[in-house]
């Protein structure tokens, strides 16, 4: 083999070697994959041009063969180990979960439409809006202490949404109002509902809420990986063990009780149902949802909770809500020694109708 071909194939095979090591600083492995997809579609055509022109013409095919031997050769090995170093490499940047690049977090993450809270555009954030701040960027966990404890981003501080604003902000991050300046208030929960009304609230340019759909972060697990932020790690919010937003209610169907077995408890004075949704409302009812509640009001109504029910079932009624009942429940239990067997979930939209026919 002449000594170009041999220098030409050695600077191929580092260029081989290196790519997959430095794919995580400057190619995104989206690119590697549609390149070693092109390139094998590339592949299989001229493979299949060579043997169409072996049937069709042998006479020609001998002649371009025999001249373009050894390029064919070359190029062939340098595809193929390409492809064997690099498929791994594809596969394990997908899983790993902390890569801290944040060119490569950006290019694996397609945030797709938001579905926060309308009406506060101003004041919300994407991925790509906090990778390229300039700023120290803080995190605020804004959801409930068990939320946040099942599972956080990483660095982030918990301030529950109903006991937030901007003093609480600087006391917990110990900021003074110029460093405050400085920094990149982040606050999420999950969807926005909780973290979108607190940065309209502030009102502060520099305190945003994080928004992606709720099937970029919570379903599809984003491989969302940036200085403060992990959305791929094993506990994220859709495993139905955590706190999450929404529940499968399979899991905790011993809790539910039917409408009526629920009426009939509440009229005999032997259960006490609690109002546990966040757009309905009864006037019989206490209302009690944990993450709106500000630290006087949920005391003061667990208070009274404890004490009209402490030896009687307490019923709590949802639609949706599961999660913020069973904090509630878990509080219940853990803080105030109130039994399980106490603790049952009643549907709203069952109840509402049972009583309309005893009416």
């Amino acid at each position: 083999m002449k000594f170009k071909y041999k220098l030409t194939l050695l600077l191929l095979t580092l260029v081989a070697l290196i790519i997959p090591e430095k794919s995580l600083a400057f190619i995104p492995p989206n690119l590697i994959a549609q390149g070693i997809y092109y390139s094998t579609t590339s592949i299989v055509i001229f493979i299949g041009f060579m043997f169409s022109g072996f049937v069709v013409c042998i006479r020609y095919f001998k002649l371009f063969y025999k001249k373009k031997k050894k390029i064919l050769l070359m190029a062939f090995f340098v595809f193929f180990l390409i492809c064997l170093l690099t498929v791994n490499k594809i596969s394990n940047i997908y899983k790993n979960k902390q890569i801290l690049n944040k060119t490569l977090a950006a290019s694996q993450c397609k945030t797709q439409e938001a579905t926060y809270p309308t009406g506060y555009n101003r004041y919300a954030i994407t991925l790509d809006g906090v990778t390229k701040s300039s700023k120290k960027v803080y995190f605020i966990d804004v959801r409930e202490k068990e939320e946040y404890e099942s599972y956080h981003f990483p660095n982030a501080i918990n301030i529950r949404a109903p006991d937030i604003n901007i003093e609480k902000i600087k006391e917990k991050l110990s900021l003074d109002d110029s460093r405050l300046n400085d920094s990149l208030i982040v606050l999420y929960c999950y969807t926005g509902n909780r973290s979108a009304p607190i940065a309209a609230n502030i009102g502060l340019d520099n305190v945003k809420f994080f928004y992606s759909s709720n099937s970029d972060i919570i379903n599809k697990k984003s491989s969302v990986i940036i200085e403060y932020a992990n959305f791929i790690n094993d506990k994220t919010f859709n495993n139905a063990k955590l706190l999450g937003p929404y529940r499968d209610r399979s899991e905790i169907g011993n809790r539910y009780l039917s409408a009526s077995e629920i009426e009939n408890l509440r009229l005999s004075k032997k259960a006490i149902v609690v109002d546990g949704t966040f757009n309905c409302s009864h006037p019989q009812l206490e209302k009690i949802i944990i993450p709106f509640l500000k630290e006087d009001d949920y005391n003061a109504k667990i208070t009274k909770l404890i004490n009209e029910g402490h030896d009687k079932k307490i019923i709590v009624l949802v639609n949706n809500e599961i999660s913020t009942a069973l904090i509630l429940f878990s509080r219940l239990e853990k803080e105030y020694g109130i039994n399980e067997n106490q603790l049952k979930l009643g549907t709203w939209d069952d109840w509402i109708n049972e009583t309309k026919k005893s009416e």
